[in-house]
């Protein structure tokens, strides 16, 4: 029998968009123009319902391993243009990380992934969790604060916005 307790699981995905090798589409001339046939255009991660560790009701979450996955997802897959990162409905702790992301632990997918830019979500919409409907943003401001990354790199959006990158 397989056990998945106390483990994190990825419910994630990314999609590439890649150029056309085909000279006979309709911006084959531009594409062979600038040598991009086959490379990579752009990159964007979704990040899902997704935790980054399981942290026990006894235990400090710095203190606890984190999912490596990540780490590889980025080896071999990044680096992404945009990552959508959950940073809501992450408290209680104990019961909501395996599942989902607290703003730090999107941080450091954000840097495991190698993403360019990123957009909070998951958070806002509705009371879900025990934590204050607004506290993942303000959350999120101070973890990339700390970690060095532009606020204009790592941010969220109000519900219903529009944002470009």
């Amino acid at each position: 029998m397989w056990h998945d307790n106390f483990k994190t699981l990825w419910a994630s995905w990314s999609i590439e968009e890649v150029a056309p090798k085909s000279k006979n589409s309709a911006t084959g001339s531009v594409i062979d123009a600038l040598n991009l046939a086959g490379k990579s255009l752009s990159k964007v991660f979704f990040g899902g319902d997704t935790g980054y560790r399981t942290v026990p009701d006894d235990k400090d979450e710095n203190e606890v391993p984190y999912c490596p996955a990540f780490k590889d997802i980025g080896n071999v897959f990044g680096s992404f243009d945009l990552a959508l990162l959950p940073i809501g409905a992450y408290s209680p702790r104990p019961y909501m990380s395996p599942v989902h992301c607290s703003p730090s632990d999107s941080v450091r997918i954000y840097q495991d992934i190698k993403a360019k830019k990123g957009l909070g979500m998951h958070w806002g919409a509705w009371v879900l969790t025990a934590e204050p409907f607004t506290e993942p943003p303000q959350l999120l401001a101070k973890e990339c604060q700390k970690a060095g990354i532009p606020e204009e790199d790592f941010t969220v959006c109000e519900i219903g916005e529009t944002v470009f990158f």
